[in-house]
């Protein structure tokens, strides 16, 4: 992952987030969860205890998601308010090694699990070679000099390098 940006100059231990971060965080916004009605077109299918026991598991993830997506909530308006405020965001240090820590043990567990299983390529062996740690580089385009600012609400409001 590319580092996230910029030391500011007079908030020691402070790191801007990018560009694209920022975006990110802002284009995240919470998703209706799916009902549980579905399980009940399962009756025929499953025993009533089984889908009794999936409708309380959904309703407790239900509670543990809703609390996730008022946290974030939360923090994406400090970003869009600081955003809008300074043009910039700006995070601990230890936010982003512990994000890029956080980062390469995910990847690193995605491989152990898919490791046992064999893998089919549609690619040439030169795209193999190049993504074999299963990353796949971003390839700027011309398409990316068109998106500067970032749109929040309607209004446009400028990043600052």
């Amino acid at each position: 992952m590319a580092p996230a940006a910029q030391s500011s100059g007079g908030n020691k231990g402070k790191v801007r987030l990018s560009k694209a971060e920022i975006r990110s965080i802002v284009a995240l916004k919470p998703e209706k969860l799916p009902s549980a009605d579905y399980l009940d077109d399962l009756a025929e299918y499953f025993p009533p205890e089984w889908i009794e026991e999936r409708k309380r598991a959904l309703a407790d993830n239900a509670e543990l998601f809703k609390k996730m997506d008022d946290d974030f909530e939360e923090y994406r308006q400090q970003v869009i308010t600081s955003v809008r405020d300074k043009g910039y965001f700006e995070v601990d240090e230890d936010f982003i090694a512990n994000r890029n820590r956080a980062n390469e043990l995910g990847l690193e567990i995605q491989r152990r699990i898919l490791s046992p299983i064999p893998a089919k390529y549609c690619a040439t062996p030169e795209d193999r070679i190049r993504d074999a740690d299963g990353y796949i580089p971003y390839v700027p385009d011309q398409d990316d000099a068109f998106v500067e600012d970032l749109v929040i609400d309607g209004q446009v409001v400028v990043l600052k390098d």
